[in-house]
């Protein structure tokens, strides 16, 4: 009985002590950062960290001040953040991370003694919410585009085609609007040409449109339906005419509205309109297309006229804040283009006129470029005589440059020429040859 009793009081003690412990994962510790040395007078490691999560780029301020060691003092510490880069030192350090991720970051103490601990804690870091309608935020994406148009004024039919690369350059965060800059085939026919630059910018679920930075237009918006809106580099939309957004795919709209008077028995003018614009919120837009028919019913007037341009992507390449990228068809593996220029117009447009016979030239790229490349391909020459001018380049960056004349400029247009063999620092070629041009006047 004795033996029973003592066997039984042996099975309920066992049972007290195995209720009594944790497994590792049922710990309150969700850095699971307890991982201090249990070595006679070791040194504890602890540190906190802030913030501990929030969105591409974070920086976090570490703190290691309650760390301590109760036979002596702590000699060093040393911060392993997780991601491979240089360890960090001191009690306290802040450290900034550019990457989507999560990262364990290590603390080790090391007292006096040689003695160490460690201390862990992971850190969360996030993608930015950012625009829910495009990837304005995506600066140097890049979309190339095919462009055809047909242009039949009184039945002077003529047709063309063409293509256009459109480069993210700009990205304000607080007031959420991008610019966008387009080079290619512009001019690909008289009476129509695209915008060598437009805007973007969401506000309060809507995508507005403009040209100058200043009057907009609602490009998108994702129910109901909108007046005065506008394709993207297109036109606006006739006489108010309302569009509406239709979704057939995830993330995917199509945006239309049409207007005719067909139906009015008494119009003296016929006309018929149509507009078109599709989106897609994580890639952008992917086509685009107007169509104006006008037909006077005068037995006397001209023959109807009716205009159309269709632009249709071909491939794209977005980056991602986690350093890879979304890249699409063809068209487009990340090219360069001049994001701006001073002075001069680019050819199609009315001469600018300069008088100062020394003017700078200013070049921005959109990316940083191979300089060696830049200055052996750079040409400013003289239209008149085709003379070559030298000069001096000043680097302000990796994307940017100034150009200052040796010598005073001749009389005439002085011409400006990019060619494709200008090439970024990681390889990639100029768009297309890109020029432009100024006129020096002869009375300066």
């Amino acid at each position: 009985m004795k033996r029973s009793l003592f066997l039984a009081g042996i099975f309920m003690l066992g049972i007290i002590a195995v209720s009594s412990c944790k497994k590792d994962d049922d710990t309150d510790d969700q850095d699971n950062n307890n991982s201090n040395n249990t070595v006679a007078g070791a040194p504890v490691a602890v540190f906190t960290a802030n913030p501990e999560t929030g969105y591409a780029p974070l920086e976090v301020t570490f703190d290691a001040s309650g760390s301590s060691d109760a036979d002596g003092t702590i000699s060093t510490y040393s911060w392993d953040f997780g991601d491979n880069s240089t360890a960090g030192s001191g009690v306290s350090c802040s450290y900034n991370y550019t990457v989507v991720g999560t990262y364990t970051v290590v603390l080790t103490v090391t007292d006096n003694d040689n003695k160490t601990a460690t201390y862990t804690k992971d850190i969360v870091v996030s993608e930015a919410p950012g625009p829910q309608l495009y990837p304005l935020d995506k600066v140097g994406a890049q979309w190339a585009y095919s462009v055809s148009a047909m242009n039949n004024p009184m039945g002077n039919y003529a047709s063309s085609t063409g293509s256009i690369l459109v480069t993210l350059v700009e990205y304000n965060e607080s007031t959420m609007k991008g610019k966008f800059a387009v080079t290619g085939d512009l001019y690909y026919y008289a009476s129509q040409e695209l915008p060598s630059e437009y805007y973007l910018k969401e506000t309060n679920d809507i995508l507005e449109y403009s040209e100058n930075n200043s009057t907009w237009y609602t490009v998108l918006q994702t129910s109901g339906s909108w007046y005065g809106g506008h394709n993207i580099m297109g036109r606006p939309v006739f006489s108010g005419q309302n569009m509406s957004a239709s979704s057939s795919t995830a993330n995917t709209y199509a945006c239309e509205a049409a207007d005719d008077n067909w139906d009015d028995n008494y119009a003296t003018m016929r006309y018929e309109y149509y507009w078109k614009h599709t989106i897609n919120t994580q890639t952008g837009m992917s086509y685009s297309k107007w169509y104006d028919y006008d037909q006077d019913l005068d037995p006397q007037a001209p023959l109807p006229s009716s205009y159309s341009t269709e632009i249709t992507l071909e491939g794209y390449s977005i980056p991602q804040s986690d350093g890879t990228a979304l890249e699409y068809g063809s068209g487009t593996s990340v090219q360069v283009i001049v994001s701006s220029f001073s002075p001069g117009v680019t050819s199609g447009e009315d001469g600018m006129v300069i008088y100062n016979r020394t003017e700078a030239i200013n070049i921005t790229f959109s990316m940083d470029m191979d300089k060696n490349s830049v200055e052996q391909n750079f040409l400013v020459y003289s239209e008149w005589d085709q003379t070559a001018l030298s000069g001096t380049f000043t680097w302000n960056d990796d994307k940017s440059f100034t150009w200052q004349p040796s010598a005073d400029y001749p009389d005439g247009y002085i011409m400006v020429t990019l060619p494709v063999n200008c090439q970024s620092a990681t390889g990639y070629s100029l768009f297309d040859e890109f020029q432009f041009y100024f006129f020096m006047d002869t009375n300066s």
